[in-house]
């Protein structure tokens, strides 16, 4: 989608990355392959043992699946949907259930991981502030950590030159992480015969009547794990597919999550003096605020998430599961952690199952067991 701010500047909004789980009807799931496609099945990654490619008859792709997980900590029935970048331009998001209903019998689980973005043509004003971002003259309100790409933009001359192509801020473990690049020379707009890698993007930027070369994009990447909410309701597909409302959330996320200050070393305690750089001014729109629902207590603290997580990180250590009295005692720590904080939701969300069953099926001590293969002890 397309709107224009008060001055009439373009910005194109889209959903550029759409990830989301289902529940399968049986651990053992049969696969149909509707007419005009093309369905490839093949080794899983080092989550889950099964993959599958689906194409139409023009050769593109729509659908990445896996399913089956190795771990006994994910749903067995789980299986997760990468929609091809392609169909998120197209107004297909929705209509990606309504195929893979064709392919296996499933029902929509939640979102996993989804990335909104705005391009717009920057100018010279938000060119030096993106470079004192990198030098530290100016920074983002909040984030203590982060990247820089650049490269030389004198590659043909003598004198050397650096340029930021690529800002990344926040933590890698963040469920929100924003980055800010040079999208017009990611798809390859500044080669001598430009060929895009991804034209339906450059088709809305000339539709809109920016110079493709000259395009940046801000981007926010949402790690949901089924906890994103909106007005207290999980996110739906729908909601995704509407173009109109990626540009609410965008703006939402903006105005919160990307304040540009000038370092005017004003800051002090809770108090922050440096002056607010108005670094995009976005179309008006009206903004829809996100929530990351799943701890039930509202006293909660984030230490308490990252202390289950710990704990939770280490439950298939082989010395643990070796000895029951250690397993008993590990799970008296773990039982001790959620009670305490109000954590079965989150941990039933993010462990496939609630407490009670999760450690009901663990089978620790001596002898021959049959276990699920973690992948990790094969590099250590």
């Amino acid at each position: 989608m397309t709107l224009t701010n008060d001055d009439g500047i373009p910005f194109c909004y889209a959903c550029d990355w759409m990830q989301y789980s289902v529940m399968l009807s049986s651990d053992t799931p049969e696969f149909y392959c509707p007419e005009g496609f093309r369905l490839e099945i093949m080794a899983g990654n080092n989550v889950f043992r099964h993959r599958a490619l689906v194409w139409d008859v023009l050769g593109n792709k729509w659908l990445t699946l896996l399913w089956s997980p190795y771990s006994n900590r994910l749903n067995s029935r789980i299986m997760t949907v990468q929609v091809a970048n392609q169909w998120l331009y197209s107004g297909m998001i929705a209509r990606s259930i309504d195929l893979l209903q064709m392919i296996t019998e499933c029902e929509f689980n939640s979102l996993g991981r989804v990335d909104v973005c705005v391009d717009w043509e920057i100018n010279i004003n938000q060119l030096e502030c993106l470079h004192n971002l990198c030098s530290g003259g100016m920074y983002v309100q909040g984030k203590r950590e982060g990247s820089i790409w650049w490269h030389d933009a004198n590659a043909k001359k003598k004198n050397f030159k650096t340029q930021a192509h690529c800002l990344s801020f926040g933590s890698p473990s963040s469920e929100i992480k924003v980055k800010c690049y040079y999208k017009s020379r990611e798809q390859g707009m500044l080669a001598d015969v430009p060929v895009p890698e991804k034209p339906w993007i450059v088709d809305r930027w000339r539709n809109a009547g920016m110079n493709d070369k000259n395009v940046w994009r801000l981007e926010f990447s949402l790690q949901s794990s089924g906890q994103l909410r909106y007005q207290h309701k999980p996110i739906s597909l729908d909601q995704f597919g509407d173009e109109y409302f990626v540009a609410r959330v965008l703006n939402g996320l903006y105005d919160k999550r990307f304040i540009v200050r000038r370092n005017d070393g004003k800051r002090g305690g809770h108090k922050n003096g440096d002056r607010v750089v108005d670094f995009l001014r976005l179309p008006d729109v009206p903004t829809a605020q996100l929530k990351w629902q799943g701890v039930t207590n509202p006293f909660s603290s984030p230490a308490s998430i990252a202390l289950l997580r710990r704990l939770m990180s280490e439950i298939d250590n082989p010395a643990l599961m070796s000895s029951v009295d250690m397993m008993s005692q590990y799970e008296g720590m773990v039982r001790t952690c959620v009670e305490r904080n109000g954590l079965r939701s989150y941990f039933e969300n993010h462990y496939g199952a609630d407490i009670d069953t999760f450690f009901a099926n663990r089978d620790a001590g001596e002898g021959i067991h049959e276990v699920n293969v973690d992948f990790r002890n094969f590099f250590n």
